[in-house]
């Protein structure tokens, strides 16, 4: 029985994963970014949550957090310009989540005792500049509980990007 309850809501959630998003976003929108931003050394990344840059180790996963990739990791820091980002396409996926320690249960999955626990719902906003074409992804993710589940509406990804970027 265990194994089942595992099983159902793994099939239930692949039957979201890889869809066309419906959150609000859609191919040919425009995200613009207001502030450039600097990727440390030795990283391809920057995060934002709560309309600030972080360090990665400093976000909240059960709270909207977004993140900005360059497809180059540089030992230098990488500046990525205020610009206007044309949106490709907007895919939504999730990824079951296993904490060690000092994890919060999950009432339908800690039924299986499976030691999951929480499912991150992830939307990939896919990017195109002319002027920057090494940033080609924003991403934004949160982690659920599968009962209370679904992805980022665009408000609430505008309201984690807060002043940064926008997106119209």
């Amino acid at each position: 029985m265990k194994a089942f309850v595992v099983i159902a809501i793994f099939i239930a959630l692949q039957a979201c994963s890889n869809i066309e998003s419906y959150n609000g976003i859609e191919a040919g929108n425009i995200l613009e970014l207001k502030e450039r931003l600097t990727i440390r050394a030795n990283s391809a990344r920057i995060s934002i949550q709560f309309g600030k840059i972080v360090n990665y180790s400093q976000i909240d996963n059960y709270y909207p957090h977004c993140w900005f990739i360059s497809w180059k990791r540089k030992t230098e820091p990488q500046i990525i310009k205020v610009d206007k980002f044309e949106i490709i396409s907007v895919i939504e996926t999730f990824d079951l989540v296993k904490r060690e320690s000092g994890g919060f249960r999950l009432s339908a999955i800690s039924v299986a005792d499976s030691g999951l626990t929480a499912v991150e719902y992830i939307t990939e906003i896919h990017l195109r500049s002319e002027k920057q074409p090494h940033i080609k992804r924003l991403i934004c993710s949160h982690w659920e509980d599968p009962s209370d589940a679904a992805h980022l509406s665009l408000q609430q990804i505008q309201n984690t990007l807060g002043n940064i970027a926008a997106i119209r």
